[in-house]
């Protein structure tokens, strides 16, 4: 963080578990809190950028350069699969 960039904090309310709900249920209903409180936070971001194609960090669904959830997920597995492999090889050199 530096000084005069704009930093908004939001506290959603509390999520507590129903009764019988299962964990599935569960994470959707905190998926879809998240997800209602981060666009909050987009909507009333103070400097939105002039060019959002070349804004790593604007939501793709504003026009911005981050990946959409789509290819965030793919990102996210190939970077789990190289961990992993990573791992294994360290593993097999310590054999």
């Amino acid at each position: 963080m530096r000084r005069g960039r704009w930093v908004g904090v939001v506290v959603g309310e509390p999520l507590v578990p129903r009764p019988g709900e299962g964990v599935e249920e569960l994470t959707d209903r905190l998926h879809a809190r998240l997800e209602t409180l981060v666009e909050g936070l987009v909507d009333r971001y103070p400097d939105a950028p002039r060019d959002p194609v070349s804004a790593w960090w604007w939501p793709a669904t504003r026009g911005g350069g981050a990946p959409d959830a789509a290819d965030a997920a793919r990102l996210d597995r190939a970077a789990m699969d190289e961990a992993d492999d990573h791992a294994a090889r360290r593993r097999a050199r310590q054999r």
